[in-house]
């Protein structure tokens, strides 16, 4: 299929990752694929119904937008499913990430979403679990981190088989 057939293709390509789970201390290998930010509410629609509890997405790229606190300019944007519900996790183990935290958290709540502080198997983290997650998801990397929307954008995914473009990921 040819891109003028699919306006949202899938790029085949990306990296291996090799993390470290932190609930069994085993290491895991995954793949990291690219979409763009305009596929970010296909991709969270498909974790909402084919995730189960722990399933998740991570979206990883790499932003214009300067920090002082860190030259890291490689934020994390987690999804997850907890209790059935799809949530935002900002987890506060990249640089960037922590260095951004306070800035975050007041770009959630300017835009009317509430914020939890959390920790799971000694990971801090802020939630978010009511509205609209997708448009959430958006605003942050194409508002506040200001990617385009036809950005390349890093995807690993967890506990369920994502259909994007024809082509199954998992």
């Amino acid at each position: 299929m040819n891109k003028s057939q699919n306006p949202n293709p899938i790029k085949v390509g990306g990296a291996i990752h090799h993390l470290s789970d932190r609930s069994s201390k085993k290491p895991k290998t995954m793949f990291e694929f690219s979409i763009q930010p305009s596929q970010i509410p296909e991709v969270l629609e498909q974790l909402r119904k084919k995730g189960g509890d722990a399933s998740w997405v991570v979206f990883m790229f790499y932003t214009p937008r300067n920090s002082i606190e860190t030259d890291d300019d490689c934020p994390n944007l987690q999804f997850s499913v907890h209790k059935g519900k799809v949530g935002l996790d900002w987890v506060l183990l990249g640089p960037r990430n922590i260095a951004d935290k306070v800035l975050i958290n007041e770009y959630i709540t300017s835009k009317g979403y509430k914020v939890k502080e959390k920790e799971i198997n000694e990971v801090p983290f802020l939630r978010v679990k009511k509205g609209d997650m997708a448009t959430l998801g958006l605003g942050i990397v194409e508002d506040f981190y200001k990617m385009p929307n036809d950005a390349d954008v890093g995807l690993l995914i967890s506990g369920f088989s994502l259909s994007l473009g024809g082509q199954h990921l998992n």
